[in-house]
């Protein structure tokens, strides 16, 4: 007969399943079982033999910045809470062992590679990733972030990223042109509407503009100018592993910007007053750039020779 202490060691302290438990001990599954209704003890969920009652505040932010991008919930079947899914391609397996960490402890099996073959072309991807078990903290973000089965983004989600979720979302569907300097979100997955949401988030929550882009296929993306990606990359700099270097460039600066009202208004002010190229270096504009402004606001001299300034350079 197995002993109580034997089956509550490796059934709470090992957290092995009753399955488990059977093919290490050479007994049947019905055995495991009659001995656990003998000894009273009762079956418990796989995330509590884990010991994780609830979630980090670093899980909790992940998972906000993660749904957005590239993991899933997956609640198949009779299921009472949903499970986290995490896949990539296999030269992301890196930063699949990142995420790995965060969610260890949840996870049975560790990460795995597979392959997979598409039915219609018949060419095969190798993938890495992994899955936790299923847990009641996962329920929340499920009912949030799936309508019908499909994704979803509303403002209350987005209310509640912070930098780290959105460096976490920006590693998992992030793109930087960097001849350009600008940064995108790939959130074709997300109707227009949904788009016209997040580029609203970003404005008034981060004071960073976006601009909503169409793929070829007619769906959606949101991309920053330079100005604004580099607003953005101080928001998620703190939070971006070593692996998505590539990503994103700290160094950039800014070769051009719109002119604001004030400056249009000093050169429109000041243009017979100081030399042209005063005001461009007061301003810390190109030269050009001034004689342009003048030119369209109608300020500049008739040719005939050189001006006289009140104040030049």
């Amino acid at each position: 007969m197995l002993e109580k202490e034997t089956l509550k060691r490796m059934y709470l302290k090992e957290h092995k399943t009753i399955k488990e438990i059977a093919n290490s001990l050479k007994i049947s599954e019905f055995a495991i079982s009659y001995c656990m209704n003998k000894y009273g003890l009762r079956r418990v969920e796989r995330w509590e033999r884990y010991g994780v009652k609830h979630f980090t505040s670093r899980q909790k932010q992940y998972l906000y910045g993660s749904l957005l991008g590239d993991d899933q919930l997956n609640m198949k079947g009779k299921r009472k809470y949903p499970f986290l899914v995490v896949t990539h391609g296999s030269k992301q397996k890196q930063y699949v062992e990142w995420k790995y960490k965060i969610w260890k402890r949840l996870v049975p099996g560790g990460v795995k590679s597979n392959s997979i073959t598409l039915v219609d072309t018949g060419k095969k991807y190798f993938i890495c990733g992994f899955r936790t078990a299923a847990h009641p903290c996962f329920l929340q973000f499920f009912r949030s972030f799936y309508l019908n089965g499909k994704k979803v983004v509303t403002r209350e989600i987005l209310n509640k990223l912070t930098p780290f979720s959105i460096a976490v979302w920006y590693m998992d569907d992030g793109y930087y042109r960097k001849a350009r300097g600008r940064a995108q979100l790939s959130t074709n997955g997300f109707s227009y509407e949904e788009n016209i949401l997040i580029q609203k988030y970003f404005k008034e929550t981060w004071s960073v503009s976006s601009n909503i882009g169409t793929s070829g296929s007619g769906t959606n993306y949101i991309w920053f100018n330079t100005e604004n990606t580099i607003k953005f990359f101080k928001i998620i700099k703190n939070h971006i592993s070593h692996l998505f270097n590539y990503k994103i460039d700290l160094k950039r600066k800014l070769q051009w910007r719109a002119l604001s009202k004030e400056e249009i208004g000093y050169i429109k002010n000041n243009y017979n007053i100081e030399s042209p190229q005063l005001i461009a270096h007061k301003l810390d504009r190109p030269l050009n750039t001034v004689f342009g402004v003048a030119w369209r606001l109608g300020v500049t001299q008739p040719r005939g020779g050189r001006k006289i300034y009140e104040r030049n350079l």
